[in-house]
């Protein structure tokens, strides 16, 4: 969040990378304040989590070296990620060719289920009470 005179709207931050920003007024504070957001780096997990997606998808059981390592990250960043539903829910979609890909492996695949339930349960609960907004 920065100071910003009236119109003066940055799409670029100082690197050169796009971000979106939103020019906002907030009452007892002087000036207007300009909220922005680097959207370039948002597209790129989302292109990442969908490509993980179609390759988990296509390889089914073949992509059983790399489930550790993936269900890692979509369960530890990208399914809580507080910014971008479309993020949660791709590497949600993730999570479903992974279990998948265990197929051939009953106990990995069972404890993988139960790790994804749980932390997906964990995002609802909170969402539910409303202790972080979208």
């Amino acid at each position: 969040m920065v100071d910003v005179e009236e119109g003066d709207a940055q799409e670029e931050d100082e690197d050169g990378k796009k971000t979106e920003a939103l020019q906002i007024k907030i009452k007892g504070v002087e000036g207007a304040k300009q909220v922005s957001m680097n959207t370039s780096a948002l597209e790129v997990k989302i292109n990442a989590t969908s490509t993980l997606k179609l390759l988990a998808k296509n390889l089914g059981t073949a992509f059983y070296d790399h489930v550790e390592e993936v269900a890692k990250v979509c369960l530890e960043k990208l399914i809580m990620d507080p910014y971008a539903h479309t993020l949660r829910k791709e590497s949600a979609k993730v999570m479903r060719f992974l279990i998948t890909a265990c197929k051939d492996h009953p106990d990995r695949m069972k404890a993988l289920f139960i790790l994804t339930y749980q932390q997906l349960m964990y995002e609802l609960e909170k969402r539910k009470v409303k202790e972080e907004f979208d």
